[in-house]
């Protein structure tokens, strides 16, 4: 079973969805992670209708770059304020991995999208 996931974590990696700059974003977050060098900008777009648009650029290894790219396809075009505060954790990053984390360094990666997601101003973190 764990190697179904790590197939999904590789095809995210190599394939990464919103992997671009959002035009016109109302907001960019970033982080670094110091111990690897693994980094992402986020980019946020508050859309006429309310809903959120997220993409973002990184690079790094496959956790840093899947997490980012799964949490962000399931945050786009959501309304729901409260909804992506909830989402914003590393318990839920963990699960749409969903392979164990056993080691400070793979956490730290898995977590490079959330520190940066924790620092928007328009999500109020």
């Amino acid at each position: 079973m764990l190697n179904i996931y790590q197939q999904n974590i590789i095809d995210y990696y190599k394939n990464p969805r919103y992997h671009y700059a959002l035009d016109d974003y109302d907001e960019m977050v970033s982080e670094v992670n110091t111990i690897c060098g693994d980094a992402v900008t986020i980019y946020i777009k508050k859309q006429a209708n309310g809903k959120l648009s997220f993409s973002f650029l990184g690079e790094g290894c496959a956790i840093s770059q899947a997490a980012t790219s799964m949490l962000l396809e399931d945050l786009n075009d959501t309304d729901d304020i409260e909804e992506i505060r909830d989402k914003i954790n590393l318990d839920y990053v963990k699960s749409l991995l969903g392979i164990p984390l056993d080691n400070p360094a793979r956490l730290k990666c898995a977590n490079l999208c959330i520190v940066s997601l924790r620092k928007s101003k328009i999500l109020g973190i």
